[in-house]
Order: structure tokens, then C-alpha cells, then sequence
């Protein structure tokens, strides 16, 4: 890919405009399949920007995409998200997502803050691309199977929460994330684990963060 200073009477052509400015801008994307169907020839050093996980990424010499950073992708929740009430429909949560790159390695914290009544409870579970696992255990309340992310554990918050949910109860979760062949987004999902009437939440300072390692 050159790198190009223009000079009077440089003529501009159609390959001279795809060398030196769309493949040498960094262009927003909704997902990772979008940025997929769009470049579909990607070259070493190209970047974009991943809208879904707040992430800058670069093309590497090994033909993958990876997340760009300074430290650990961290998301935090600002806003505390009322779960639908009387569902046990797993939800998405609207802040705890993070991009993730194919075949990478990462360390995964996770701090879930909530509340719910003592009838409801609180269940968890992930969304996350093909060919991804975890490994991982929880604290505080280990009731649950924390062995993959193909299991949905329920905490029954009844010890660390009063039966009219008002005193927030958490669970603390931290592992390793192995991503496979396809990139994508790490997603938190919550629900009630019993159908009840009342209010269950996840509270503003539940975080997601993702180091890579590997």
C-alpha cells in the first residue's frame, strides 16, 4: 500500500483513490459480520472501528482482525436496567459487551451488582460468537456450574439480599475467555430466575473487562 505526498497535475484515479484513501481510512462498522461483508480483501494495517463493542480494530499479519487498546476493554454500567418483569427470557445486557478477536486469549473480570426479590431471583447467562468458551468461577453465592458458556446458572440471592429487594446483592466472576475462528462480541444476558411481579434489576456499577493474553 503506498503512502503517498501529492504534487501539482497528480491525476486521481479510481485505483489511486482505493490505495490511497479507502484503504487508508479507518471506517465505522455496525458488527463484525458487517465489517466482514465490506472488506472482503482486507490488507495488514488497515483499521476500522467496531460500533457494537466500542472498539478500534487493526488488520494483523496473521489475517485477523484484533481489538485495539491501551489496557484492558472495559465497560461500565452508568444507568441501573430494569429486567422485564415476570420473564425468565434471558436479556441482553445494554452495557456489559465487549469485542472480541478470532483466535485470541483473554482474562475476563466481571462485577454484576443487583436486585431482586427473594422470589424472583437473578439468573445470568452470555451470547458470544461460535467457537468461544470460558473457563471460569464465580464468587459469592457458588451455586452455579461456571464450567462453560453453555450453561446458565441461577444465584439465589435470598442470603445477600432482603426478601423485599431493597439491599443490592453482587457476583463476582473471573477467568479465561477462548475465542475460536470467528470474532464477534462477548455479551452479558439477565433475567428473572422465577417469574415474579417484582422489580429485578442490574445496578449501576456492574462492569465487564477484557485483557488479552494470548
Amino acid at each position: 500500500m503506498p503512502y503517498t505526498t501529492n504534487v501539482a497535475g497528480t491525476t486521481i484515479t479510481a485505483s489511486w483513490g482505493n490505495a490511497n484513501v479507502r484503504d487508508q481510512v479507518v471506517t465505522p462498522f455496525a458488527t463484525a459480520s458487517a465489517r466482514t461483508s465490506a472488506v472482503t480483501s482486507p490488507l495488514e494495517g488497515m483499521l476500522c472501528y467496531r460500533t457494537d463493542g466500542d472498539a478500534f480494530e487493526g488488520y494483523d499479519d496473521a489475517g485477523t482482525w484484533i481489538p485495539l487498546r491501551w489496557g484492558p476493554a472495559t465497560r461500565y454500567k452508568a444507568t441501573d436496567q430494569t429486567l422485564t418483569s415476570s420473564s425468565t427470557t434471558l436479556q441482553n445486557d445494554a452495557d456489559l459487551a465487549v469485542a472480541v478477536a478470532a483466535n485470541k486469549v483473554y482474562r475476563l473480570q466481571c462485577v454484576i451488582r443487583f436486585q431482586s426479590p427473594s422470589t424472583a431471583d437473578i439468573k445470568f447467562g452470555w451470547t458470544y460468537p461460535a467457537g468461544l468458551t470460558i473457563k471460569y468461577v464465580e464468587l459469592i453465592n457458588a451455586l452455579g456450574a461456571g464450567a462453560g458458556v453453555t450453561s446458565i446458572f441461577a444465584i439465589d440471592e435470598t442470603s445477600a439480599i432482603a426478601a423485599e429487594g431493597v439491599t443490592p446483592g453482587s457476583v463476582f466472576f473471573t477467568g479465561v475467555v477462548f475465542v475460536g475462528g470467528t470474532a464477534g462480541t462477548l455479551q452479558l444476558q439477565a433475567a428473572q430466575n422465577s417469574s415474579d411481579a417484582g422489580t429485578t434489576k442490574v445496578l449501576t456499577g456492574s462492569y465487564l473487562s477484557l485483557e488479552r493474553i494470548g
